[in-house]
């Protein structure tokens, strides 16, 4: 290929969703290249692909952007060594726009265009340095058209998780959120499994003081960085799924098209399980859409919790029955619930 020196091309593995959308690329052996069934990254919206590269001659490696039109781009290259690198797992925003990874020693998060476009600095990517930094949760990248997410740990004696936003614009280095407290205790566990609207604006994710014990669920604007808690009172909250795909049953957070309301499940025993919606600033109160009063399944095993619009909600749940499942769908506009899938209404 000219301009790109002896390449050897990988691509993801693995394909999480959208607008979380990791894709886990292969490491960078070359004999991976026979060893396995390669597809390119495809953007959304049309935008082309991308593919991770190494570039022998060059000693270089990075991200190359396919478009439409045949066209070929190197969108970010760093030089390849033992402490310089670039991981597996990257994201793309919802509008194809951007894509999101981590380089060097897992310390850099990297940010870069697809649309032709650069950055302030006048290169298609921009990459800062996270410190204080331990570990890095790489598979917690996020990326929303308007911010990029992040969950770290500061050291090893450490548990107090930290989570990284940066706007997309490429204006700001990184900071950390500053999340309000939860029953007097400032948050030490950040779920690394996130969710954005599909509109770019929040970020939902669940926190605790423990892996075990989510206890509150926040909202972040991914233009601000500003966190709000949206739970009056901390209780047992189950996370978005680690495989944020339309075809993920174990969802179980998720925001409003617009990012008005959030969608969250509560569970108190394995099949005790409970349905609620607020709105993302907290006000209000919340909405328990699976209340006996207008829910009449007693064996609550909710699954694939989804908006389908800013208004329609759709998640699926046991019935009257603990055989079967049933797809429902709420509107909070007018408070209706509906059994889609059965008979008759669950009312």
């Amino acid at each position: 290929m000219p301009g790109f020196g002896n390449l050897y091309l990988s691509q993801y593995t693995y394909l999480y969703g959208r607008p979380k959308q990791y894709y886990n690329f292969t490491s960078d052996v070359p004999q991976q290249a026979s060893k396995y069934s390669y597809y390119p990254v495809v953007l959304p919206h049309g935008k082309g692909s991308v593919r991770w590269y190494r570039d022998s001659t060059a000693n270089t490696v990075g991200l190359l952007h396919y478009k439409t039109d045949g066209a070929v781009k190197s969108i970010y290259s760093t030089t390849r060594s033992s402490t310089s690198y670039f991981y597996y797992y990257v994201a793309v925003s919802d509008n194809g726009q951007f894509v999101a990874g981590m380089s060097s020693t897992y310390k850099k998060l990297v940010l870069m265009r697809t649309d032709g476009l650069t950055f302030p600095n006048g290169k298609s990517y921009v990459e800062w340095s996270l410190n204080p930094v331990y570990s890095v949760y790489t598979y917690s990248i996020t990326l929303t058209d308007k911010g990029v997410f992040l969950v770290t740990r500061p050291s090893t004696s450490s548990y107090q998780y930290n989570l990284w936003w940066a706007p997309t614009t490429g204006t700001q280095a990184p900071q950390r959120v500053n999340f309000p407290q939860t029953s007097g205790d400032t948050p030490y566990y950040i779920n690394y499994y996130m969710v954005g609207s599909r509109d770019g604006s929040k970020l939902a994710v669940t926190v605790g003081n423990t892996s075990s014990s989510l206890k509150d669920i926040m909202v972040v604007d991914a233009a601000t960085g500003g966190a709000t808690r949206v739970t009056k009172t901390s209780a047992n909250y189950y996370y978005p799924s680690s495989q944020w795909g339309y075809g993920t049953s174990g969802h179980y957070v998720d925001l409003s098209t617009q990012g008005t309301y959030v969608a969250y499940v509560k569970y108190t025993s394995s099949n005790n399980y409970d349905l609620y919606v607020s709105k993302i600033d907290g006000s209000g109160t919340e909405i328990h859409i699976t209340s006996t009063a207008n829910f009449n399944g007693s064996y609550k095993n909710i699954r694939s919790v989804r908006w389908c619009t800013d208004d329609v909600l759709t998640f699926s749940a046991y019935g009257s029955s603990s055989s079967y499942q049933d797809l429902y769908t709420y509107q909070v506009s007018t408070n209706t619930l509906r059994n889609v899938s059965a008979q008759q209404d669950s009312t």
